[in-house]
C-alpha cells in the first residue's frame, strides 16, 4: 500500500489530475499507516503516531509535486528553444 501510495505522487507528476491523485496517495499512505499496525503486533504504533506521520508527508509530497508540474509547464529560456521569437537588440558592427 505504501508504495501504491508513492506512485499515486509520481503519476500526480505525470498527469494533471488536479490533487484527485495525491489525496489518494494520502489517504492510502494513511491507510497503510493503520493497517501495517494492525497487521503485526510487534509493530504497535499509536495511530496519532501514524496520522502525524503519514500526513504530512503526503502535503509534503503533494506540495513538491506540484512543483514538478509547475516547472514542467514553463517556457524553456535555454538553448535553441529559448531563442526561438526573440529579437536581437543590438546592431552589427
Amino acid at each position: 500500500m505504501i508504495i501504491g501510495a508513492f506512485a499515486l505522487f509520481a503519476a500526480e507528476a505525470k498527469f494533471a489530475s488536479h490533487g484527485v491523485l495525491t489525496t489518494g496517495g494520502i489517504v492510502l499512505l494513511t491507510l497503510a499507516a493503520c493497517f501495517c499496525r494492525r497487521a503485526h503486533p510487534e509493530m504497535r504504533v499509536h495511530p496519532l503516531t501514524a496520522l502525524a506521520v503519514s500526513i504530512p508527508l503526503g502535503i509534503i509530497t503533494a506540495f513538491l509535486m506540484s512543483i514538478a508540474v509547475r516547472a514542467r509547464r514553463n517556457k524553456v529560456v535555454t538553448g535553441e528553444q529559448g531563442l526561438i521569437g526573440e529579437i536581437e537588440s543590438r546592431k552589427p558592427r
